[in-house]
């Protein structure tokens, strides 16, 4: 993206919105900015501007009061109106990235700045209810949005910005570099709490720099045409200097945009909750790999005297009828059984649908559940065979065994010119599902916010069938962690499933349709399917904290191609209860919503705990922006 698009781009999004009465309109644009509040502080300009003289105007003093009364009285509502109309970027920012003393200060005082122009363009709306205004209050009001002291709009607007474009460095980096860094702080450290990708937040910060830039330049043209007016002179060179001075900073903000936005991430997934409520917020493979106690009697026809648990690393039953209870036998084997105790107390899950099999586990090291939940405890002492603690896959009921994972496509409704704008996990009866949420595609990669849903899961029919389901087992217990972008431009995610791969493991593959960024419109009979053979490291997940369970909040502990290992919880800490890493069900969805280019699942978690498979969502890549490029009508700041 050249210099010159990059500054068709910004005066698109931040400038052609505005100046409504201009011959021309620059391509289309990206967001309206303050329609509520710029709309009608440029239509009062215009009017203004090219309104006769004022005669003489009665006494002003009541004038004066009325102004500083109504500029106190009118501040508490701003804040409701700009929140009302759009959120502050800068706002939501202080609450999402890491500050430090280098940048708090900065985006503090481009709050208030928002705040305040906002103050002096509702102000400016109040005047066109009076009929007489007096020529002091005007010349006042002019004077304190282009005077030459340092409180003036206009000198607050240049100080900003030569904070935030300035190379001067403190510390060591210039404010740019310290935002950015915070920006990419959330990708591998603790805190996560943006509400869209690095690149896209970036893009936010920077056109809420634009609207206040645009927004100032409005106000100064009113304060000029208040001089004209009421004093003598054309004041040509003051207008001159305030277009030279935006155009500068337009071509500094220009430079920001293509110099940052390559290098941040357009990754996007989901911090933790304060805190995960399994079932609501997580899910886990139920009943998948969990511990159980067997007497090793029941492995053998013959006496055991002289066998040990250890020998059994893959068994089966061979007197399954002598079990106490046959629906806790486990059906898919027994698996790397050990002797830890002679005794134990325990009692089994009351809820015969919970994915524990004991409520209650204890003996010398175990210490699971409390004695108080049991309404009968079951002992275990020493007997002539041992006692062997195993890796229990799958018991009980089918229904109650959650190892299942769709293989069946979700599709956005292409047709209707809908795409992909987020995803979550979803467990349907015992299958799990990723979900889309889906909207109508608007020119510019952006999507209807208020056509955004979560497009039903298509589950039809019998799904445990070999083409429509993954069944998970203990020797088929790995997932391949994968994110893809889709491989060219100018196209959208529009499908995402899981397929069998070469290894005979669960895999992610995207469909991507070809769209025209300029109108919006899918091709609808040209999409694809993608997907990648690539593999990395095995993650075992083996004797880990439980997923809900952590100490800490969770950061992207793997990277494409990773498989992770679904394993037994630590026996510990959890009596090996859970079957982990759990999965991640909140809604990734990045805000506001725009068109993806790619869509994958990878790890997230803390050091000794076993984390989440986590949706991860790729937003497009910045050359995007290049659909805002004017045809013929590049050389817009000469006709500001």
């Amino acid at each position: 993206m050249n210099f010159r698009k990059t500054l068709i781009i910004l005066f698109t999004i931040n400038y052609a919105s505005g100046f409504v009465f201009l011959p021309f309109l620059i391509g289309f644009f990206l967001k309206f900015v303050l329609p509520n509040l710029i709309s009608f502080a440029v239509f009062e300009i215009y009017k203004y501007a090219t309104a006769p003289k004022i005669g003489e105007i009665r006494d002003y003093s009541g004038d004066i009061k009325i102004l500083k009364s109504e500029l106190a009285r009118k501040f508490d509502k701003i804040s409701g109106q700009i929140i009302n109309t759009r959120k502050t970027v800068v706002q939501e920012l202080t609450k999402e990235i890491e500050l430090n003393a280098n940048l708090a200060p900065v985006l503090d005082q481009i709050e208030w700045f928002t705040y305040e122009l906002a103050t002096y363009m509702d102000q400016l709306h109040e005047y066109s209810h009076y009929k007489n205004i007096n020529k002091v209050t005007f010349l006042d009001f002019a004077d304190s949005i282009v005077g030459h002291d340092a409180t003036s709009l206009l000198s607050e607007m240049r100080s900003i910005s030569e904070m935030i474009t300035s190379t001067v460095k403190i510390s060591g980096k210039t404010f740019m570099d310290w935002y950015k860094e915070s920006l990419q702080g959330g990708r591998y450290k603790k805190n996560t709490n943006l509400s869209s990708t690095q690149q896209q937040t970036f893009l936010q910060f920077i056109e809420e720099i634009f609207r206040i830039e645009f927004g100032t330049y409005h106000l100064s043209q009113f304060a000029i045409s208040v001089y004209i007016n009421y004093k003598n002179g054309s004041y040509q060179q003051e207008n001159k200097s305030i277009k030279k001075n935006l155009q500068k900073q337009l071509e500094a903000y220009a430079k920001l945009l293509n110099d940052h936005m390559p290098q941040l991430d357009r990754i996007y997934w989901k911090n933790d909750p304060e805190k995960h409520i399994e079932g609501e917020t997580c899910f886990q493979l139920n009943r998948l790999i969990i511990a159980a106690l067997i007497n090793e009697k029941y492995f053998e026809d013959v006496q055991c005297t002289k066998v040990t648990c250890s020998k059994y690393t893959n068994h089966y039953l061979k007197n399954p009828k002598k079990v106490y209870d046959r629906n806790l036998k486990c059906r898919d084997g027994y698996y790397r059984c050990r002797k830890m105790h002679d005794n134990y107390e325990y009692c089994l899950s009351k809820d015969p649908q919970s994915p524990n099999m004991y409520e209650y586990l204890r003996s010398n090291s175990l210490d699971f559940g409390s004695q108080h939940s049991c309404s009968k405890l079951e002992y275990i002492t020493r007997d002539d065979c041992e006692t062997c603690l195993c890796e229990c896959s799958i018991y009980g009921n089918e229904e109650d065994n959650h190892v299942y994972l769709s293989l069946i496509e979700q599709l956005s409704d292409i047709e209707k010119n809908k795409v992909i704008a987020g995803l979550r996990f979803r467990k349907t009866t015992n299958i799990i599902s990723l979900q889309i949420l889906q909207g109508d595609l608007l020119p510019h990669g952006q999507i209807n916010a208020s056509t955004t849903e979560w497009k039903t899961i298509n589950l039809a029919g019998d799904n445990r069938t070999f083409q429509k389901t993954y069944r998970f087992s203990h020797w088929n217990n790995k997932l391949v962690l994968r994110v893809l972008d889709i491989p060219v431009k100018n196209a959208v995610l529009t499908g995402v499933k899981f397929r069998w791969n070469s290894k005979d493991m669960p895999d992610l593959a995207i469909q991507y349709t070809p769209v025209d960024y300029r109108t919006g419109l899918l091709d609808k009979s040209s999409s694809k399917w993608f997907k990648e053979e690539t593999y990395g490291t095995t993650i075992r997940n083996a004797n880990l904290t439980k997923s809900t369970e952590c100490k800490e909040k969770s950061y992207l502990k793997s990277e494409s191609g990773d498989i992770s290992a679904f394993a037994m919880s630590s026996l510990l800490e959890d009596g090996g209860q859970s079957t982990v890493p759990f999965f991640d069900a909140q809604d990734v969805v990045p805000s506001p919503p725009i068109a993806l280019s790619g869509a994958g699942i990878l790890l997230k978690g803390a050091p000794y705990c076993a984390g989440f498979i986590t949706p991860i969502v790729k937003t497009l890549h910045e050359s995007y922006l290049d659909s805002f490029e004017s045809r013929g009508k590049e050389n817009f700041i000469d006709l500001i």
